[in-house]
């Protein structure tokens, strides 16, 4: 379907060209199966520098898919490349496509990214252009077959299943399948053409050729070879036939020698029913040659045609040629090598199936070479053939096309009925692919001759190069002019220049950076010289060559004065870096270089594939096409052409120029800008529009008029001479309109759109794939450049008119305004073509994401790895396109339209090109804004805001972008100045504000809302300073608004709070949890206060704080988490709890948790080493709790806790229960009695563990805590280790009888007696502080030591501990003398009792001497019975009978005693009568 009206003819649309390069990450390398031997000589040398530089290119359309299969044969030819594209994504559903067609690769088709290239390596070089064919199987299974031939003779037939195709895991050989052509040996093939299913032509060096066929059901293959002579032969290659060699039996390098009959291009036919396959072929030496395929025989050989005299001529040498079998025996003539054509082979002839209307049924297109006298023309023959035997009859010339005259040498042409010049896109048009110095061109002319339509004066349209062909223009007199009087060093310019998006594909710059750094290794003497910078690790390409290039420059210093040669030293580093560059632009022209060309009609496409790239023909959008023609010489017939073309030809197109008038008047203005610019060196053109946009960037304070003369005055006028200015008033004069015409200027540089698609479209439009996104962004780079470029020049334009041509234009003041809004908009979309950063991958991936507003958690911007798609980008602009702003393609127009109209669709989405009068941040922008921060790219976001007047709108984007980048205080401030403007009665918060595009919905209408909405974004960045802020304001503007929303206010008080403790404001969190008006919050805020501080020890504040009407919540929180706390961690509760208590003189609670903690730290299991902190920590909650009750009343001094399951086992680890507890186990009326605990209590359990940790020390096996320690076993252990002292407190504490402990003693004191030298048992002594500062010897101090234990524990009045050591004494070593300080001390307190003992032990001598001493020391005054005296003791002694030798001592004894008795007798008697008296 045309998209222009019948009448339009070919200028109307001017066309110009889109980029993209190419990339192999992620591509998966297959080694092909193969059974051939390796080659025997070395491999040859690399055809090209970069191995992933395509020595060729083919493209397959599989019927009824989307996309295509592109063919690239790399890596010096050993590896095929096929990579499955497409220009959008899924799989339109056209009428008028067979559905099984579509369906077959609509897996492919609807792949949601495109798919990285698979490569299959082959054991030897491939012959370029692989054939491909699908073939239907049959259950109607599709199959992809390709066919590739090497070098060394052998034929792969390759063949992929749908719906994956190469894609799919391919497992054993079934896929791939190798043939050795017999015919081949010792020829070097050159070229191969797949003539359909199964069957391939190839063509040698040395002239011969054959067709080969892979016979059905076998692995062999039937030769045919095709030659001039009458016979031919047809063979199997089974073992059993004849071995005979088809071709000569030379070696390669023989046959690499190009012979004159090499057949250079070859195209076949067959007819209808199959049987009749015909060959075209074009040699070396200027002959058409057809073959019939099945008999190999040569029907023709003709020379080729030579151009007629007039280009439109159809006749040509004969008027038809007459088709039959001939031999030809003899040798032919062979031209003169001059004009033998070169050995590579190229397209020289095709084949083309006619059209239902067509004269022929299919045609054959030939292009001739120009010679030294002809120029080269394409020449289309009709083919006829016999209707029944499908045989070829006749070839009728009907049409003949002369191309231009260049130095261009054809690449690639095609024919179908789709073009983009006259009768719309389905004219049959002639696709032509030249390169020219290096560079594509592409050429197209109509082909009316294909519909039976005479020729009509056609002309071949150019297609412009855009971009592409920049690369020759970076030399050195262009960074020369860039570095004079820029104040940028060269390495930041050089960077720049490297660094803009697109400009240079990543395998260019590590190519670049790689030969460069090659040649520094070659060119230096020693390699410990390296530079430092090139063995160091860099994060990516560019910051490595940074760092690189120019690593070997140094700065000298002058070896007279010792000055610094910085002059000097710019100069090698410029040089350096123009050397680098160099190599950069060499390999990009490398990649740029035209490899063949693509054109489909169903899918209405035509592009060029290069080494490296792919490159399509767009529509040139307005601005472009109108700076074109105006910079063309004014009697140039392309632009007498447009300016007289009929307005409505122009509509829907170039609309803005469809008048007449302003088209002449416009070429007038370009002209003067021209000129004007001229005028300026690069110097003062740079300073003038650094001071333009500074002011265009800046609010006006004064009029535009004042800003306009002041920068006429201060950055244009000194450099305008009279003449200049002379001369551009009589240029300006001569516009007939000039205000319309700088009014349709200013309209054309502020609209996107080009060319409308048709509204009734037949598929719907598509999303673009990542190959179309990468064209977008090449095409959008260079609209907005040239709409930027003359946008500036308008407005330079209008300074001048302002100062020297004040009326020229009526509403001057207006259009200069408008014209700097213009100015603003273009430079700020510049500013985002040039910028290397991409969404963030994350965000790329996710599109849902970019629909969220408000908070929204985004990454920190930094750019996305080329490696995410196989089209290399470092553009924001195509990151834009793959994200937010992805356009759709529309398929009701081809794709060079459909490209334009997405680029203009790609303008609209931003916003940004909108007819402004003034620099203001419109909605639009304000979204643009918000949606770079929401890619994930706040630093760019920032960027772009700071270049708009600081609107509510742009100041809450620019508050985002701050927060983004962790710029608080800025970000605090940015909302904060946003707040009152976003409010304020004249800011319109409908769907047409910026504002209220921005902002989350529900916070429209409400400041409260606002400065919670903020808060939220703090929160979540963590930033509680801020929150603490805007939170508070939040509160109070709820409050003025009148808006209660309970959960509203809970969730900001509860932000205030915990923002406040968060930041150690604990007295501010305190007094905000007293204030919170819900007791929800309270509570809330409550338990965080209390684990806050608690664990940043602040514990004492805690305390001294009063939480008046809290007091219970807050012991409650405190013992709730002391009991389910760890009492080893930190904070530890327990301690934290009795301070509060202590604090509130609460001693009795304070004693109840500290007891209960040291409960709790009994029942804990010691964790491997940690026994005696836990039996440390426990000891000190006993004393804790100890004399935290010793200050309560003694009444009081009592604690209730809940016994153990076990109440036997006080101190005991918790039982682990290992069954099931009844549900009624936990009524209220089996809950436990309480245990009444009192001092004593306490004081003996804390005695119990301390005596556990003081003794696990001599027996470990007390650390374990299944073992229960008693308190008589505490004792008996004290005093097996001596420690008396313990031993004596310890029994005391745990009321255990003393018995055993002095009896004890005195067994030792005894043994110290008798043996004073055994030190081993006199330890107990020896290590007693305060016996060591006694005097005497260890028996002594042992004796000494007894006395002092039993003058502190043996005071009852019984005295039995005494007579317990008394006994224990005697009984030990009845001869020893009993110590001094017992005999005393019973003899004054209790003599009877140390008779008796005496008695008992056989120590008669100390009982007689005892009774002595007793009778003596009673007193006679106070009467008979003041004193009790033992006298049955007394007795029993006097009646002891003694027959021994010891007799006589015993009677003197008896005798002493009686005497005493008697004399006590005497001494009474007197007494009782002198008190009778």
């Amino acid at each position: 379907m045309s998209l222009l009206p019948s009448s339009a003819s070919s200028p109307v649309l001017r066309w110009t060209t889109a980029t993209a390069f190419l990339s192999d990450h992620d591509a998966r390398e297959v080694f092909l199966p193969s059974d051939s031997p390796a080659e025997d000589e070395q491999e040859p040398p690399a055809s090209l520098q970069q191995q992933g530089h395509a020595l060729s290119t083919s493209t397959f359309f599989p019927p009824g898919a989307n996309g295509f299969v592109l063919c690239r044969i790399v890596e010096n030819g050993y590896t095929l490349d096929l990579q499955w594209s497409s220009f959008s994504k899924g799989s339109p559903q056209r009428t008028t496509i067979d559905e099984q067609d579509q369906a077959a690769f609509i897996e492919l088709d609807d792949e949601p990214t495109t798919l990285p290239p698979v490569r299959f390596v082959f054991p030897a070089r491939l012959v370029p252009s692989p054939a491909f064919v699908v073939t239907v199987g049959e259950q109607g299974a599709r199959e992809l077959q390709v066919y590739a031939v090497t070098e060394m003779g052998y034929l792969y037939a390759l063949r992929f299943a749908q719906p994956r195709l190469f894609y799919s895991i391919l497992e054993g050989e079934d896929w791939s399948e190798e043939f050795k052509v017999a015919g081949l040996e010792g020829k070097l093939p050159v070229l191969v053409h797949g003539v359909d299913e199964a069957r391939v032509v190839i063509a040698c060096a040395d002239g011969s050729a054959a067709s080969v066929v892979i016979a059905d059901g076998s692995n062999n293959l039937i030769e045919t070879e095709l030659r001039s002579a009458s016979s031919f032969s047809v063979r199997s290659l089974i073992p059993s036939f004849s071995s005979r060699n088809l071709g000569s039996p030379s070696s390669l390098k023989a046959a690499a020698a190009s012979s004159p009959s090499q057949v250079l291009s070859v195209a076949s036919s067959t007819s209808e029913n199959g049987a009749v396959s015909f060959a075209f072929a074009v040699s070396r030496d200027r002959k058409l040659k057809i073959w019939s395929l099945e008999t190999g025989a040569c029907l023709k050989a003709i020379d080729l045609p030579k151009p007629s005299s007039g280009s439109s001529a159809l006749t040509l040498n004969s008027s038809s040629m007459e088709l039959d079998s001939f031999d030809s025996p003899s040798t032919p003539r062979l031209p003169k090598a001059g004009l033998l054509l070169p050995p590579t082979p190229q397209p020289f002839v095709k084949l083309v199936a006619g059209s239902p209307t067509s004269p022929f049924a299919s045609y054959l297109i030939l292009f001739v070479p120009a010679s030294s006298t002809t120029p080269p023309a394409f020449f289309i023959y009709g083919i006829a053939s016999d209707e029944d035997s499908g045989a070829l009859s006749e070839l009728t010339p009907v049409g003949e096309k002369v191309c231009p005259s260049s130095n261009a040498a054809l690449v690639d042409f095609e024919a179908q009925p789709f073009g983009l010049g006259r009768g719309g896109d389905e004219a049959w048009t002639l696709w032509t692919a030249w390169e020219e110095g290096g560079e594509s061109q592409v050429r197209f002319i109509a082909l009316p001759e294909l519909e039976g339509v005479a020729a009509d004066g056609e002309e071949w349209t150019s297609v412009d190069r855009g971009a592409s062909a920049s690369t020759a223009q970076w030399t050195t007199a262009y960074f020369d002019e860039i570095l004079e009087g820029n104040q940028k060093g060269i390495t930041e310019v050089f960077v720049e220049h490297i660094a803009f998006p697109g400009r240079y594909s990543p395998s260019t710059l590590e190519y670049a950076l790689a030969t460069y750094e090659e040649a520094i290794d070659a060119e230096l003497d020693d390699i410990n010289e390296r530079p430092e910078a090139l063995n160091l690790y860099y994060e990516s390409v560019l910051e490595r060559i940074c760092a690189v290039v120019g690593s070997t420059v140094e700065l000298e210093q002058s070896a007279q004065t010792g000055a610094y040669l910085y002059d000097a030293y710019n100069k090698r580093l410029k040089v350096e870096w123009l050397r680098f560059v160099a190599m950069l632009n060499q390999s990009r022209a490398s990649a740029l270089f035209p490899t063949s060309l693509a054109v489909d009609s169903t899918r209405r496409l035509a592009f060029v594939a290069m080494r490296d790239a792919i490159s399509v023909p767009i529509v040139q959008e307005t601005s472009l096409a109108l700076r074109e023609l105006a910079q063309l010489p004014e009697d140039d017939e392309q632009r007498r052409t447009f300016l007289n073309i009929n307005p409505d030809a122009l509509q829907g197109s170039y609309s803005h120029l469809a008048p007449r008038g302003p088209r002449s008047d416009l070429f007038t203005i370009l002209s003067a800008i021209d000129q004007l610019s001229s005028i300026l060196s690069t110097a003062d053109a740079r300073n003038l529009e650094a001071e333009l946009i500074s002011k265009v960037r800046t609010p006006l304070t004064f009029s535009i008029e004042e800003v306009a003369i002041d920068v006429y005055e201060r950055a244009l006028e000194p450099h305008l001479s009279d003449e200049a200015v002379s001369s551009l008033d009589d240029k300006l004069r001569g516009i007939l309109t000039p205000e319309g015409s700088f009014q349709t200027l200013w309209s054309m540089l502020t609209t996107s759109e080009v060319i409308q698609p048709l509204r009734d479209e037949e598929v719907a439009p598509s999303a673009t794939s990542d190959l179309s996104n990468a064209l977008l962004t090449d095409a959008l780079a260079t609209s907005i450049e040239a709409r930027y470029q003359l946008a500036k020049g308008l407005s330079i334009l209008l300074l001048f008119i302002y100062a020297e041509e004040d009326g020229l234009i009526p509403e001057l003041a207006s259009l200069t305004s408008a014209s700097f809004a213009t100015l603003h908009t273009l430079a700020s979309l510049r500013w985002v073509a040039q910028q290397a950063a991409a969404p963030a991958p994350e965000v790329a991936q996710d599109q849902d994401v970019l629909e969220r507003f408000g908070d929204m958690k985004v990454s920190n911007g930094k750019a996305q790895e080329d490696g995410d798609s196989p089209y290399p980008s470092f553009s924001l602009l195509n990151g834009l396109l793959r994200t937010r702003y992805s356009p759709p393609l529309s398929h009701s127009v081809p794709l060079p339209s459909a490209l334009t109209h997405a680029m203009s669709s790609f303008l609209s989405s931003t916003g940004l090109i909108t007819q402004k009068r003034l620099v203001v941040d419109s909605p639009t922008d304000v979204e643009f804004a918000l949606r770079l921060r929401q890619l994930g790219l706040p630093a760019l976001a920032l960027e772009f805001v700071d270049a708009y007047p600081r609107g509510a709108g742009m100041l809450y984007v620019r508050g985002l972008a701050q927060l983004d980048l962790g710029r608080v205080e800025e970000a605090q401030a940015d909302f904060s100045r946003a707040a009152p403007a976003l409010y304020e009665e004249k800011v319109r918060l409908d769907e047409d504000s910026g504002v209220s595009r921005v902002l989350p919905f529900e916070v429209a209408g409400s400041l409260g809302r606002y400065y919670r909405h903020v808060v939220a974004l703090f929160v979540e960045q963590g930033v509680d300073a801020a929150v603490v802020v805007f939170a508070r304001l939040a509160i109070e503007a709820l409050a003025e608004e009148g808006i209660t929303e309970e959960n509203v206010e809970k969730d900001l008080w509860l932000k205030l709070f915990r923002s406040s403790a968060a930041l150690g404001l604990y007295e501010e969190a305190y007094t905000t949890l007293m204030t919170a008006p819900h007791d929800e919050t309270k509570s809330s805020c409550l338990a965080h206060l209390i684990s806050v501080m608690c664990e940043n020890g602040e514990v004492e504040l805690l305390t001294r704080l009063s939480f008046v009407g809290l007091e219970a919540d807050l012991e409650r929180n405190l013992a709730f988490r002391a009991r389910n706390s760890d009492p080893l961690a930190s904070p530890n509760y327990y301690k934290i709890l009795y301070a509060y208590h202590v604090a509130k003189g609460d001693y009795r609670s304070a004693g109840t948790i500290m007891f209960q903690q040291a409960r709790r730290i009994g029942e804990m299991s010691a964790r491997g080493g940690s026994f005696r902190e836990l039996a440390t920590l426990q000891c000190q909650s006993y004393l804790a709790a100890a004399n935290a009750l010793s200050l309560v009343a003694k009444e009081h001094a009592w604690i209730a806790v809940i016994p153990s399951e076990d109440p036997s086992d006080r101190s005991t680890k918790r039982r682990k229960i290992t069954y099931e507890i009844p549900d009624e186990e936990f009524a209220s009326s089996a809950t436990r009695a309480p245990e009444i605990v009192e001092l004593v209590d306490i004081r003996r359990e804390y005695t119990i563990a301390l005596s556990r940790l003081q003794l696990s020390a001599e027996f470990p096996e007390l650390e374990r805590t299944n073992f229960s320690l008693e308190p008589e076993a505490v004792v008996a252990l004290f005093s097996q280790t001596g420690a008396f002292d313990q031993a004596f407190t310890a029994a005391r504490t745990l009321d255990v009888d003393l018995s055993s402990l002095f009896e004890i003693l005195a067994e030792k004191c005894v043994a110290l007696a008798l043996n004073p030298t055994a030190v081993d048992d006199a330890s107990w002594v020896a290590l007693n502080d305060e016996a060591a500062t006694w005097e005497g010897s260890l028996a002594s101090k042992a004796w000494r030591l007894l006395e002092r234990h039993l003058e502190r524990h043996d005071t009852d009045g019984t005295y039995r501990f005494r007579l317990f050591v008394l006994e224990r004494t005697l009984a030990t070593n009845r001869g020893a003398k009993v110590p001094t300080f017992l005999t005393d001390f019973f003899l004054t307190h209790d003599a009877h009792a140390l008779i008796r003992t005496m008695i008992k032990y056989d120590r008669l001598d100390e009982a007689f001497k005892s009774s002595l001493a007793t009778i003596k020391s009673a007193s006679t005054s106070s009467g008979l019975g003041s004193t009790s005296l033992p006298y049955s003791l007394f007795d029993q002694l006097l009646a002891l009978k003694v027959e021994d030798s010891s007799a006589e001592g015993l009677r003197e004894r008896q005798k002493e005693l009686r005497e005493a008795i008697e004399t006590r007798s005497r001494a009474l008697e007197k007494a009782q009568r002198a008190a009778l008296r």
